[in-house]
């Protein structure tokens, strides 16, 4: 039943019975908008309307509903018309120490074999507030439509701490760390064909997500189609989040480093709009000119923490443990926020302008990457205090 959820499946009627008891379903929910007569056919109606225009979205969103749906079924042997205030409390910090059986696959959701439902407790706060914003989603989307009758998650206040505009831990390289990431790919060894293809490669795909600022699941899901000629010279045409789509301006920079990685798999040293991969694997061109896919996000993670890697075995001791730390915690989505912090801190900066190269749909949203340095708060104070 549950699989379902997982890879959106077809079923029959009948795999869509209930795991657990009854309570008065024929009655409550006949007010209903879905037609749905079970919390599996709700959940599947809720993620086709979540889940337009965005296959990261959907991922992210049935990986939630599953995890959920099975605790409610199998946990507390409810159904989600039944739900109450303490129960919602009771999965948050269920997130945060799940039991044994829930971190092993195939014991409390037989019909997905290999998948495991908690594989890590999350931390008190923003890990669980984003899985708590999904089934706050979930729910307020089933008791708009009147499937259920009351929202136990309304008003679930985060377990996060907001923090003042400008004070965030930024999500960006700072100074130091992007400086390391560029010095150290220039020194990559070169010598091998191997140590050549992977250079090559950390020289595209950084470029890339730099210049460009796009995000991972964008970066995987465009090839150089993507690309077109328009009046303003060469653009990214590009249906991100949200199913928002825009045009990224492709400067000088990006457009020698696609060109140079193109040429150094044989293609004319030109742009071009065909399918060549942005999230380029090892050998992006087969024979005959047939082109391979795009790494998966995760493949691009992957490849993104092996340069780290690579890096910070380079520099050895040049570096301390807790640099090598701070660097190894730095995800691939780090290079769109290094982008969008480096334009938004330029002197003289137009935020809206850089709101339309982060593909923000709140301005506010974009004024977050408005940093300033612990440094220079530190240097701009100097002054600022009464001499009695």
């Amino acid at each position: 039943m549950l699989d379902i959820i997982l890879h959106g499946s077809q079923v029959a009627p009948e795999r869509l019975q209930k795991t657990a008891e009854t309570v008065n379903t024929a009655d409550e929910l006949a007010t209903s908008a879905l037609h749905a007569n079970n919390d599996v056919a709700a959940i599947q109606a809720f993620l086709v309307e979540a889940g337009v225009g965005s296959e990261h979205t959907l991922r992210r969103y049935r990986r939630e509903c599953l995890r959920f749906i099975a605790w409610v079924h199998r946990y507390l042997n409810k159904q989600l018309i039944g739900l109450k205030r303490e129960d919602i409390l009771a999965y948050r910090y269920f997130l945060q120490a799940p039991t044994s059986a829930w971190q092993q696959a195939g014991i409390m959701i037989p019909e997905l074999p290999e998948f495991i439902p908690f594989p890590n407790a999350l931390t008190n706060g923003k890990s669980v507030d984003a899985v708590m914003k999904v089934v706050g989603s979930l729910l307020s989307y089933l008791h708009a439509q009147g499937y259920i009758q009351i929202n136990p998650a309304f008003r679930l206040k985060p377990l996060g701490e907001n923090t003042a505009l400008g004070h965030q831990q930024p999500k960006a390289f700072n100074r130091e760390e992007w400086q390391f990431v560029i010095d150290g790919i220039r020194r990559l060894p070169m010598v091998t064909s191997g140590q050549r293809n992977f250079v090559e490669r950390a020289r595209y795909i950084v470029a890339v997500a730099y210049g460009t600022g796009i995000r991972e699941h964008e970066l995987a899901t465009h090839t150089h189609q993507a690309i077109i000629q328009t009046d303003l010279g060469y653009e990214l045409n590009i249906l991100g989040k949200g199913a928002m789509r825009r045009l990224i301006p492709l400067n000088e920079g990006v457009v020698d480093a696609i060109c140079r990685f193109r040429h150094y798999h044989g293609l004319e040293n030109t742009l071009k709009a065909d399918a060549f991969p942005f999230a380029s694997p090892i050998k992006p061109v087969k024979q005959q000119a047939q082109f391979a896919g795009n790494l998966s996000t995760r493949q691009l993670r992957t490849f993104h923490r092996q340069l780290l890697s690579k890096l910070i075995d380079q520099s050895g001791a040049e570096i301390s443990a807790e640099f090598k730390t701070n660097m190894l915690s730095k995800g691939f989505h780090t290079y769109r926020h290094t982008a969008i912090t480096h334009l938004a801190n330029q002197p003289n900066a137009m935020i809206e302008r850089v709101r339309l190269f982060a593909g923000h749909q709140d301005i506010n949203t974009t004024k977050l990457y408005i940093l300033t340095e612990r440094e220079e708060l530190q240097t701009y104070i100097q002054d600022h205090y009464i001499q009695w």
